[in-house]
């Protein structure tokens, strides 16, 4: 049994858990921290000075802001959430790569060494709340983030990606599906050649723009997969910006057949393939993140006709897990430097955080609902998704993972 199905079979029956939320923006928020520049989160792995100065203030899980390290601060983070009631916390590495760190003026050294740092700060807040409350093991979670994170101008919404150099930061040629795998590739095994590869339990290879480099990510994992500890979970989590389709390409460049896009996206990364040692073994599950919360319900159904569909058809041999995180609904404005409602959607949901959670809640137990257990099927291959995973992104609020555990306990 693998360590998330473990986890999901002693805290419920319900085939649920719970993700945490937006690590960075409760950062911004509970600990007044800005995080504008280019390495987001990550840069608060770069120093052990005071980055909070003031009166002290508190924070949900009681902790001072004042006189706090970045990394003090990122484990004061990871803390909050499981005390909301998180099953699985997510590494402050989203945009934590050589790329990214070479572009702000860092070295390769470095970036590895921070990287490995941030999973065992994880490690290190994991530790002490078994210690200290004696719940079933909190899992650990490595966030990566998709090229675009590194490119740090938004084009993880996007898909456009090119190839920087430190001659010309801004442009360059668009990457291989080599290039992306590298990418992937490196970060892994920085982790898992590292003396922390035993403290992770899921990867997961976050808001991705584009159908290639899912791929590429599941081509590198293979590459890797001897040297994850037993159980490891690796899944691929999708952005959907207008929640129909993927970004990129864009509309006009693809083809008329939308009705299949949703099956070659799972095809790709869950599905079998004519040749295995070249693709690698499918991934475990895939998920919807820093996406609209309005949209993940049309998004999931159509996800959800299509895994049943490839299952039928024997071409997703498993049930794979579905993680499901979407941002707390605003939309970042650049120029007022402020949150705003979404003006594409409806804005009392966005604002409406109880509303923000029972609705995940709902998707979730009503996509259960159409998935057949294996233990159910005469062929041994259940329909539909084997759980769901349920967390926030961006502007998803410790209160907000607190309302999902409320809701499903």
């Amino acid at each position: 049994m693998d360590r998330l199905a473990e986890n999901i079979a002693s805290i419920r029956e319900a085939r649920l858990a719970i993700l945490d939320g937006g690590f960075a923006t409760h950062l911004e928020d509970a600990y007044g921290q800005d995080l504008s520049g280019r390495l987001w989160s990550a840069s608060l792995l770069l120093d052990n000075k005071e980055r909070c100065d003031g009166p002290s203030s508190t924070s949900s899980s009681g902790a001072t802001t004042k006189r706090a390290s970045g990394k003090e601060l990122i484990k004061a983070t990871h803390r909050d959430f499981i005390k909301a009631g998180a099953d699985i916390i997510l590494t402050s590495t989203y945009q934590a790569s050589r790329l990214a760190f070479e572009l702000a003026g860092y070295s390769d050294k470095l970036a590895d060494e921070l990287l490995v740092q941030s999973v065992g700060l994880a490690a290190q807040v994991r530790s002490e709340d078994e210690r200290g409350q004696g719940r079933k093991r909190t899992l650990v979670g490595l966030s990566l983030g998709p090229f675009g994170a590194a490119l740090a101008n938004g084009s993880e919404y996007t898909g456009d990606y090119f190839l920087p150099t430190k001659q010309s930061p801004k442009s360059g040629p668009t990457p291989s599906l080599l290039d992306l795998e590298q990418f992937h590739l490196q970060r892994l095994q920085t982790i898992f050649g590292s003396a922390q590869a035993e403290a992770v339990d899921v990867v997961a290879f976050e808001t991705i723009p584009r159908l290639d480099e899912a791929i590429a990510a599941r081509r590198a994992t293979s590459k890797i997969r001897a040297k994850m500890g037993e159980g490891v979970i690796v899944y691929a989590s999708f952005v959907f910006p207008d929640g129909t389709r993927l970004p990129y390409p864009p509309l006009a460049q693809t083809d008329a057949r939308q009705q299949d896009h949703f099956a070659d996206l799972l095809a790709a990364t869950l599905g079998k393939q004519p040749d295995e040692s070249e693709a690698g073994a499918p991934l475990d599950g895939i998920g919807i993140n820093c996406t609209k919360p309005y949209y993940i319900r049309p998004l999931v159904q159509s996800l959800t006709d299509a895994v049943t569909k490839l299952q039928e058809q024997g071409v997703i041999r498993k049930q794979p897990y579905l993680f499901l995180y979407p941002d707390g609904g605003l939309v970042w404005d650049g120029q007022a430097r402020k949150w705003r409602p979404a003006a594409n959607g409806p804005s009392n949901n966005d604002v409406d955080r109880g509303g923000w959670a029972s609705q995940l809640v709902n998707v979730a137990n009503d996509v259960l609902r159409m998935s057949t257990p294996e233990d159910q099927e005469a062929t041994g291959r259940g329909l539909g998704w084997k759980a769901v995973i349920l967390g926030g992104c961006c502007k998803a609020s410790v209160s907000d993972i607190a309302s999902l555990r409320n809701l499903t306990d």
